[in-house]
C-alpha cells in the first residue's frame, strides 16, 4: 500500500464490508459491546476501549463508532477521540444519520484545540530517495510530517528508513495538550558492506 492510500485509509477497519460480518461475528462484536458497557458504567475507561475497539473492527455499525469515540474522549485519548469521531461522521453521512454527523462535528470542534501535534521535518540536504518516515507504526507523506501527525499527549516512536541507509528509530514525547512537538530527521548513515 502506498503512502497516499495508506493516509487515506480509514483509521478503523471493521470485518469485509461488502458481504457484512457473519451471524457469529455480529454475536460477539454484541457481547463485547455489552461489555464495553458495563466498564464504561464503572468508569473503567481502560478496559472498555480495547473492547469497542474490537467489537467496531468485527461488526462496524455507528453505534459502536460512537461509544469508542466517546470512550476516549473519557480516558483522554484527545487525537483517538477526534479521529473516532471522523470516522463516525464519515460513515454517518451515507447512511443519513444527521443526528450522529452532528454529535461527531459538534465533539470535533470542542477537541481542535486540544489536538497535539508531532512534526516531522526534513531539511533539504537530508532528503534521500524512498525516504519513509513512520509514527507509531504509521507511514506518513513528507506534508503530512511537516504539517504535524496528529497524536495522543505521551511517547511516540518516529522510525526512518531509506535504502542503503541505516535505519533510525527515535522516540519523543508530547508532554501536554494543544501542543506541538518537532523533530528534525537527522542524517541517515550509509550501510558500509
Amino acid at each position: 500500500m502506498c503512502i497516499r492510500d495508506r493516509m487515506l485509509a480509514p483509521r478503523f477497519a471493521h470485518a469485509d464490508a461488502a458481504s457484512g460480518p457473519t451471524p457469529a461475528q455480529e454475536a460477539e462484536a454484541d457481547a463485547l459491546f455489552r461489555r464495553a458497557n458495563e466498564k464504561v458504567a464503572k468508569k473503567d475507561y481502560v478496559a472498555a476501549c480495547p473492547l469497542f475497539e474490537e467489537a467496531y473492527r468485527i461488526a462496524g455499525g455507528g453505534g459502536t463508532a460512537q461509544n469508542l469515540a466517546t470512550c476516549y474522549e473519557d480516558l483522554g485519548k484527545v487525537a483517538a477521540a477526534y479521529h473516532a469521531f471522523e470516522e463516525l461522521r464519515r460513515i454517518s453521512i451515507p447512511a443519513n444519520r444527521a443526528d450522529r454527523v452532528k454529535l461527531a462535528e459538534e465533539h470535533m470542534a470542542k477537541l481542535e484545540p486540544r489536538l497535539s501535534r508531532l512534526r516531522v521535518r526534513i531539511p533539504p540536504e537530508r532528503r534521500v530517495p524512498e525516504l519513509l518516515v513512520s509514527v507509531d507504526g504509521d507511514t506518513y507523506g513528507e506534508k503530512a510530517l511537516e504539517s504535524g501527525i496528529v497524536v495522543d499527549v505521551g511517547r511516540h516512536v518516529v522510525k526512518i528508513t531509506a535504502p542503503g541507509r541505516k535505519t533510525l528509530e527515535l522516540t519523543r514525547s508530547v508532554a501536554s495538550e494543544g501542543t506541538t512537538e518537532t523533530l528534525d530527521v537527522p542524517v541517515l548513515s550509509l550501510i558500509h558492506i
